[in-house]
C-alpha cells in the first residue's frame, strides 16, 4: 500500500493545499491554515496520524477451510495480490497453521491484511514437508483450495477466479478443500 502526501506552500510557509492520495480516493482540504501557529500545526499532525492509522491498519480476515480430510500435518497458504505473483509462486505472505482446532473437517483461522485485493491458495500439507506432493502421473496427492472458489477442473485457476477484496470491518473468506486422490 502506498500513500503519497503532497504539500504546496507559499513564501511564508503557510499551507494552502493538502492532498492525501490514498489509492484512487482523493481528499482535498483547501486553505487548511491561514496562520503559522502551533495549534494549526498540531491539528494537521493529528489529522495525518489518524488518517494513516485508520486507513493502513490491518483488517481481520476470518478464513474458514472446509473439507479437510485428516488431522495430521498442517495447512499452509500463500496470500497473493495479483496474477503475476500467483504465476511466479511468489506470495506476498505465507502462513502455516496446525490442525489442532480441526473439527469435522472444518478449521477457522484469522489473519490481518490491509485493505485491498487478495487471493489465497491453500495446501493441506498432510506430511508437513511444505510442498505439494504428486503421484507418478502428476496428480496432486494432497488437498488444495482457493479463496471463495470451488475448484472443479484439473487446470490452475486465474487469480481473478479466486480474488477478494479486504475492506474495513468484517471480512470472511471460505475455502473448500479438493482432493484428487
Amino acid at each position: 500500500m502506498r500513500i503519497c502526501v503532497a504539500i504546496q506552500h507559499n513564501r511564508l510557509f503557510q499551507f494552502n493545499l493538502l492532498k492525501i492520495i490514498y489509492f484512487k480516493e482523493f481528499i482535498t482540504l483547501r486553505n487548511l491554515t491561514h496562520h503559522n501557529n502551533f495549534s494549526s500545526k498540531m491539528t494537521l499532525c493529528i489529522f495525518l496520524f489518524l488518517g494513516v492509522f485508520f486507513n493502513l491498519h490491518g483488517q481481520t480476515v476470518t478464513l474458514t477451510m472446509e473439507g479437510i480430510r485428516l488431522d495430521k500435518g498442517v495447512v499452509a497458504f500463500g496470500v497473493y495480490r495479483n496474477q503475476k505473483q500467483f504465476d511466479e509462486d511468489k506470495p506476498e505472505l505465507k502462513k502455516v497453521f496446525a490442525k489442532k482446532n480441526l473439527k469435522s473437517g472444518k478449521l477457522m483461522v484469522q489473519i490481518q491484511l490491509t485493505p485491498g485485493m487478495y487471493g489465497i491458495a491453500l495446501l493441506d500439507d498432510e506430511n508437513n514437508d511444505r510442498k505439494m506432493n504428486y503421484n507418478m502421473i502428476g496428480m496432486p496427492k494432497e488437498g488444495f483450495g482457493f479463496s471463495n472458489y470451488n475448484s472443479s477442473g484439473l487446470s490452475k485457476p486465474n487469480f481473478s477466479d479466486f480474488d477478494f477484496e479486504v475492506k474495513p470491518g468484517e471480512n470472511k473468506v471460505n475455502i473448500k478443500m479438493r482432493y484428487i486422490l
